[in-house]
């Protein structure tokens, strides 16, 4: 059997495939004409791959060139910079009711208008209220929650995103403040519905009166600041060419991209 081995050490990566040298990812055949660490948002999903808040990388975005991705880990994404977005794209709602804590309640809550909180209230202990989403997710997903704070007194509420797998959280101790909140993850599992949850609380002690505006959805196409990824030299399947395991919601990532042989 034919086995293929890539040796990376990220500038010059040397292939061997079948024992003979592979040029795709060869230095001397794939001159880098972009490296750095920048922050990025990326949807891995086969068939909606892209990247997004990446404008240094949209000059490429024409077919013709390579992108790896390494996480702290060094462990990397792989694709080509397909065409630079014209617009972010939304899917459906996925939010549904929320629900006060019974445990650590607020001592004022009206969720009545999903997905929204007419009045949420704390004076003193832990207050939480979730909302459990009914839909399956997938590894790899960007999803988008905007919460648009109106704060009466004291202080947001903090927000929590919890991917629906054991202690995986695609969000955690996120400090919401008054007025939009836009916040971006790609989620960490691939999960049936009614297991995935946004949070929102006040940890104990921490008084606050607010109501908020809320949605949580996919994204399912990339801003003029982004790109598609598509699996091959001017293909038109809208994947990674290469995916293992990675790490994704870290702050930034290192990014190279290459001219495609």
């Amino acid at each position: 059997m034919q086995s293929n081995t890539y040796i990376q050490n990220r500038h010059h990566n040397v292939g061997i495939a079948g024992g003979f040298p592979d040029l795709r990812y060869n230095s001397r055949f794939n001159p880098v004409v972009y490296s750095g660490t920048i922050s990025l948002r990326i949807s891995s999903v086969d068939g909606t791959a892209f990247l997004d808040a990446c404008a240094a990388l949209v000059p490429y975005a024409d077919g013709n060139h390579l992108v790896e991705i390494y996480d702290a880990s060094g462990r990397m994404l792989r694709g080509y910079l397909g065409a630079a977005g014209d617009g972010e794209g939304l899917g459906s709602e996925l939010l549904g009711t929320w629900v006060n804590s019974g445990a650590n309640p607020f001592e004022t809550f009206d969720g009545s208008a999903p997905p929204n909180i007419a009045s949420a209230i704390n004076t003193t202990g832990y207050a939480v209220a979730d909302s459990t989403l009914s839909s399956a997710l997938t590894l790899g997903m960007l999803l988008k929650s905007a919460n648009n704070i109106t704060l009466n007194s004291g202080a947001a509420p903090k927000l929590n995103i919890h991917s629906g797998s054991g202690s995986i959280w695609n969000v955690n101790e996120l400090q919401l403040v008054s007025g939009p909140n836009e916040t971006y993850c790609t989620q960490r599992a691939t999960i049936a519905g009614g297991t995935a949850l946004l949070r929102l609380y006040h940890d104990s002690g921490v008084v606050g009166d607010w109501s908020s505006a809320n949605s949580y959805k996919q994204v399912t196409g990339p801003s003029a600041d982004g790109c598609t990824i598509v699996s091959a030299k001017g293909g038109a399947v809208q994947s990674f060419s290469y995916k293992g395991t990675f790490t994704y919601n870290e702050a930034s990532y290192q990014v190279i991209v290459r001219v495609a042989r």
